[in-house]
């Protein structure tokens, strides 16, 4: 309770202040249950590994070119840019010649484009429906409402106890009647409810505008939030400003980028010394923003605390019988080559296409079970709990104020004129649309040259693949209630399927009574492995099997290449942790070879991988999960395996081992990292938040004792990192190690 109500008052604290099917394709032997997250043995008639992100475009838009009758996506990104507004022009084409289109994104990562989407829908006329996983929770909305709902003359404000108690009884008696289609919205933990001002909260909330947080607070509860953080007196420009940066920075430690959230906590560390008279005195009445009094707060610190769990699939099916998924999102920098169009990294990735001899029931149940579950709301849904009017205005004026030097009094002197109904902002999300594609056909050109060094490898007729998904339900749950986090050491039980295929394969690899050389490769993005994954690892070094006759090549990106850096940074001392072990314990008699290499950023090329890959002896998986805590712990995933198709793997393994013997394209670190000290290690994170606090001009703004402050804060996580997979590998004891890996997983879960 303690550690939920200190989370919680912090998170409130800087918003108040700134704010039975058929299954043809299927051997009837190897079925499991639907419920599962795991469809085995789809039988394969053609298909294509694609690495080049045009050929990955080209092959999206044929899809849904040659659609007849329906086309189902699940991304966790779909953005407005010049590629996806060519890609949405496909889509509104397709509705439009009676195809059904039903397009589920993630609701934290989409909600700012939520008139784009609007707009789709609208030009679809019907056929293109648009949904958003992850909303808001019942107890969410509720604690949205608590934070802009006011008390009354009865329970006046000054008498915190009896406000608080009053605000509670109104809001059980608002929502314990609320139906969503004919259920009692309570026992679904959602809600559909906008009182007081909960909708303006939430749409700040979700669209990272902490003045619309700000004005929904203080229109809400008839406050002034200047006069209460600063106890009565009148605020300097200086101090809103600070109170505003500090609100950012916050705001970003919980919602941003990994790289934004990793450093943006460190730097949290120092704001109450930084602002702390403007602050404690908010701190000290947190009670009347913060519903600390009610009976299930436990359960609703554990919704805020699993807000940003994704969706973070990515699945083209089309007429039940084409499908495409792998790690590409539905943006420029995956569908595009190094461009002056793009202004992201051009990202390395890999996607696969297959086709089915006749529609596939069983895949078809899959998107429905997603599209259906209880986390996911309609675009009308979320204009009734989290409607986005004020913001989306507020971004239209800032574009007409982009060229004011004074921003702030243009702005709002257009809001105070200019009121866009929604109706005349989708006629705006149209006109970009025109213009980004206009943009992409008259200004961007593939590069023959570029598309020549990632090429695709064909899928046989003979192929059987097995389609694997992390879900937010227990696999044996079949009221499919929304599940949080894995049950540790069961992880097909927490359809976690991506990761027990995985781990069921690599045990298989060493036990096999073939001793005869056997390469794994996991050629994945984000490497920060998960505590299962990780002793995975070690049962395959600590001579209990004998898996000499296995080569482990881990392939990811380095410091330089990557776009999320504290993802490396964790990593390269965890993996610490794991070369020492590697060192102490291997036996060429029995010990496993692993081999840990890293991208080196090449000359004028801004290329990042972003593939998520795993090639066994017998199988290759391709999906969008990556190899990190998130991607187990937190999210939705896909994989295809592909299996029976001894050509493709071949093929696909020859391909990686170019790229392990280019020492210009990839670096072995085994050496690295056996070999380096913590104290080298820590001066080179030293460096890295150095270069990070100049890049967002911080540097300047920091006192001595601060930033020494903002060291020890970063020393302390990758401290952690290491201590924790070091205890993590040393031990026998199964209850220590579950303890362990729930510390991982809490700490790092979000990263």
């Amino acid at each position: 309770m303690k550690k939920m109500i200190q989370t919680m008052s912090l998170l409130v604290l800087s918003l108040s202040l700134l704010t039975a099917c058929q299954f043809p394709n299927i051997k009837p032997q190897s079925i499991l249950s639907e419920s599962v997250g795991k469809v085995n043995s789809l039988a394969i008639d053609s298909g294509q590994v694609i690495t080049d992100n045009q050929h990955s475009f080209e092959a999206k838009l044929a899809l849904i070119d040659q659609a007849k009758e329906s086309i189902d996506l699940v991304y966790f990104i779909v953005s407005d840019d010049y590629s996806s507004s060519v890609f949405a022009k496909h889509l509104i084409a397709a509705s439009q010649r009676g195809v059904k289109v039903r397009l589920l994104v993630d609701y934290v990562t989409n909600y700012s484009r939520l008139d784009w989407f609007s707009m789709l829908e609208w030009e679809g006329g019907g056929n293109l429906i648009v949904r958003f996983y992850g909303r808001p929770t019942n107890n969410m909305i509720k604690d949205a409402v608590y934070m802009t709902l006011g008390c009354n003359d009865v329970a006046p404000r000054e008498d915190k106890s009896a406000c608080s108690q009053e605000k509670l009884a109104q809001i059980e008696t608002l929502f314990q009647a609320e139906k969503i289609d004919g259920v009692l919205a309570e026992s679904l933990n959602i809600s559909n409810l906008n009182l007081a001002e909960s909708g303006l909260f939430l749409s700040g909330f979700y669209g990272k505008n902490i003045d619309a947080m700000t004005l929904a607070i203080e229109q809400g509860q008839h406050i002034s939030i200047k006069q209460l953080a600063f106890s009565g007196s009148t605020a300097s420009s200086g101090q809103i400003k600070g109170l505003k940066h500090f609100g950012k920075i916050y705001w970003k430690s919980r919602t941003g980028p990994a790289y934004q959230r990793v450093f943006n906590r460190v730097k949290t560390a120092f704001a109450f010394q930084h602002y702390g008279d403007a602050l404690n005195p908010v701190y000290a009445s947190f009670s009347q923003f913060l519903p600390v009094e009610r009976n299930n707060i436990d359960e609703a610190a554990r919704d805020w605390d699993f807000f940003t769990d994704y969706t973070h699939h990515k699945l083209l099916l089309v007429d039940r019988q084409n499908m495409m998924l792998g790690g590409r999102n539905v943006e420029d920098a995956y569908h595009m080559h190094p461009n002056p169009l793009s202004a992201k990294y051009t990202f390395m990735d890999t996607d696969v296409l297959v086709h089915f001899a006749e529609p596939n029931q069983a895949m078809q149940h899959r998107f429905d079970t997603l599209w259906s579950f209880v986390t996911t709301a309609s675009l009308p849904d979320i204009r009734q709990h989290a409607p986005n009017d004020f913001i989306a205005n507020w971004h239209w004026a800032n574009v007409a104020c982009k060229d004011r030097i004074q921003l702030e009094g243009c702005r709002t002197d257009w809001l105070s004129r200019v009121n866009l109904p929604l109706e005349k902002r989708i006629a705006l999300e149209k006109n970009k649309l025109e213009e980004h594609q206009q943009t992409y056909q008259t200004s961007y050109q593939a590069s023959a040259e570029f598309a020549k060094r990632f090429p695709s490898f064909s899928v046989s007729n003979q192929a059987i693949g097995t389609y694997l998904e992390n879900l937010p339900y227990r696999a044996t749950d079949r009221e499919q209630r929304r599940q949080f986090g894995a049950e540790y050491n069961q992880e097909a039980k927490s359809n976690k399927n991506i990761q027990d295929y995985w781990l069921t394969k690599l045990k298989k690899q060493c036990r096999s009574e073939d001793k005869s050389p056997k390469e794994v490769y996991f050629y994945n993005a984000y490497f920060f492995p998960p505590p299962n994954m990780m002793l995975a690892f070690k049962e395959m070094v600590n001579g209990t099997q004998n898996c000499s006759h296995v080569t482990l090549n881990i392939i990811t990106n380095s410091v330089a290449t990557t776009d999320l850096v504290p993802v490396n940074i964790l990593a390269s001392h965890s993996m610490k942790a794991f070369a020492d072990f590697y060192m102490e314990h291997f036996d060429e008699q029995r010990s496993a070879t692993i081999k840990y290499f890293e991208y080196q950023k090449t000359e004028n090329e801004a290329l990042s991988l972003h593939s998520k890959v795993t090639l066994f002896e017998d199988a290759l998986v391709i999906g969008s999960a990556n190899l990190d805590v998130r991607s187990y712990f937190m999210d939705t995933n896909n994989a295809l395996a592909i299996e029976e198709d001894d050509e493709l793997i071949r093929q696909y393994q020859q391909h990686l081992k170019a790229r392990v013997n280019n020492a210009n394209l990839l670096k072995l670190k085994n050496v690295e990292l056996s070999s380096a000290t913590m104290e080298t290690m820590i001066a080179n994170d030293r460096q890295l938040l150095q270069a990070s606090l100049e890049k967002y001009s911080v540097q300047n703004k920091l006192s001595e004792t601060q930033h020494q402050n903002l060291i020890q804060k970063m020393e302390e996580l990758t401290t952690a990192a290491y201590q924790l997979t070091k205890k993590l590998l040393e031990s026998d004891s199964n209850s220590e190690k579950k303890q362990l890996s729930e510390r991982f997983y809490q700490l790092f879960k979000t990263i």
